[in-house]
């Protein structure tokens, strides 16, 4: 799946959005839950200072047994 995350200039998502889904709604909530809760990222820059900017996130599920 893919989400595209809205990073605010202190590295916290304040926006999350599932760019491709996984084909299962549930996982797909869950992972959008996730990075909103619990990610921080590294902020864009422009000319050296933190900016807001959309970023494209993968998120991979394995099974496990």
């Amino acid at each position: 799946m893919l989400l595209q995350v809205l990073v605010d200039v202190d590295g916290r998502p304040l926006d999350v959005t599932v760019a491709r889904s996984s084909g299962y709604r549930m996982l797909d909530e869950a992972a959008r839950t996730q990075v909103l809760k619990r990610w921080r990222f590294q902020p864009a820059l422009q000319d050296g200072q933190p900016v807001q900017a959309l970023g494209l996130v993968p998120v991979e599920f394995t099974v496990r047994g």
